[in-house]
């Protein structure tokens, strides 16, 4: 096999494998469920056919992602009904302000030091 056509097959490899994990971190899962050592073999063999169907897989992902509803679908709220918590207010104990507390400041500042005199020369002796 030429040297130059098996570095770029490596290369294809490595760049499907990174693709299936970005896919992962996206969607939450690789396209068509395999796993990213697959992809990287798959672009390896034939980079054409792996692009292809890297980019199947993903439109597939996104379809999916964008169809679900948001929070899973696991939230619902009644149609025109109430919290469960509507009601009148309930009668607690008085309110009481908090407790003053006195500020805490830092250290002082130290007024600034005035540069040393060097008698009218610019370096020192």
């Amino acid at each position: 096999m030429n040297p130059g056509v098996l570095i770029f097959a490596v290369l294809f490899g490595i760049a499907g494998y990174s693709e299936a994990n970005r896919y992962l971190k996206r969607y939450g899962r690789t396209p068509f469920g395999w796993p990213a050592i697959v992809w990287g073999v798959v672009c390896f063999l034939s980079f054409l056919l792996g692009v292809i169907l890297l980019a199947i897989g993903e439109r597939i992902i996104r379809n999916r992602a964008a169809e679900t509803p948001m929070y899973g679908g696991s939230y619902s709220q009644p149609v025109n009904a109430a919290p469960p918590a509507y009601g009148p207010p309930v009668q607690t104990a008085p309110w009481a302000p908090p407790p003053q507390q006195t500020p805490t400041y830092g250290l002082p500042v130290q007024p600034p030091q005035p540069p040393p005199s060097l008698n009218g020369d610019i370096l020192p002796k």
